[in-house]
């Protein structure tokens, strides 16, 4: 792929009659190459590579049936994320030599980041011979965060390393997934999360600084997948097509938006 791979799996349990547990994981790596041309910064290039990994715990569940159709489910637990960045590359900056500097340096930046809180989810089943229908959701309402930056400009300037701890909220995710006449996929997934953590800058003098910045992430999914069961071995596999909408906002700037486009491949074991 050319933006990267998404890799998730989960496994779930029943304890004793309504009450079970549940566990699911997810990795995302992607690698880009970004480039810039504005008023400050004649030329650039940059290589990105970054890497996300997702734990959702929840080893309390409990489901109960509300008719012959419905079900219902709630569940809590902990929330883990831990994102690393790894970036280089070079920077053409004609305003450097007013001030007798060199105008092409070299640059590295290394971040990284985890982020942990409690979970709360909650959903609802509808199930009929020809449709199955999932509404879920869940909220970290409250999270802590550990960052650590080092970020190098040579000749310009040495590496700059800042670390810091804060506290942030929230982050939710919703997500509708339906079966259409036992074998047709379609799902709709949204996730919000707003973060506030300090970064490297500098200032006119080239003296570092580290201002608070306001990120808001939010993201769409729309997927559309066919299911193949195979009832004799008791599995499913789900091949399909997804288009994800991505918005960054930073402090009170205009939303960024990214186009991602996917292809599903998945396994599921079937229900006796």
């Amino acid at each position: 792929m050319e933006d990267g791979s998404i890799f998730s799996i989960g496994f779930g349990l029943n304890y004793k009659n309504n009450w079970g547990g549940e566990i699911r994981g997810q990795f995302e790596k992607s690698a880009k190459n970004e480039e810039a041309n504005d008023s400050f910064v004649s030329d650039s290039l940059v290589a990105v590579k970054e890497s996300i990994y997702e734990v959702f715990l929840l080893p309390v569940q409990y489901r109960s049936t509300a008719s012959q159709n419905f079900q219902w489910r709630t569940g809590a637990g902990l929330y883990y994320e831990y994102q690393e960045s790894k970036q280089k590359g070079f920077f053409d900056m004609p305003e450097l030599e007013d001030s007798g500097l060199h105008r092409v340096n070299s640059f590295t930046d290394d971040f990284s980041m985890h982020l942990f809180g409690p979970l709360a989810e909650a959903g609802i089943i509808y199930n009929t011979e020809h449709f199955n229908i999932n509404l879920s959701g869940g909220v970290i309402p409250v999270y802590f965060l550990t960052a650590a930056e080092k970020q190098r400009m040579f000749p310009l300037f040495d590496a700059v390393s800042h670390s810091q701890r804060t506290w942030g909220s929230p982050y939710f995710f919703l997500g509708l997934d339906s079966i259409l006449l036992k074998y047709a996929g379609l799902a709709v997934k949204y996730n919000y999360a707003k973060l506030e953590y300090d970064v490297i800058d500098f200032n006119d003098n080239f003296t570092p600084v580290f201002p608070k910045r306001n990120v808001v992430s939010r993201s769409v999914m729309f997927e559309v997948s066919a299911l193949i069961p195979f009832k004799s071995v008791g599995m499913g596999l789900r091949i399909g097509y997804g288009h994800m909408l991505n918005f960054y906002t930073l402090d009170s700037n205009d939303p960024v938006k990214e186009n991602k486009q996917y292809f599903i491949f998945s396994g599921k074991i079937l229900s006796p």
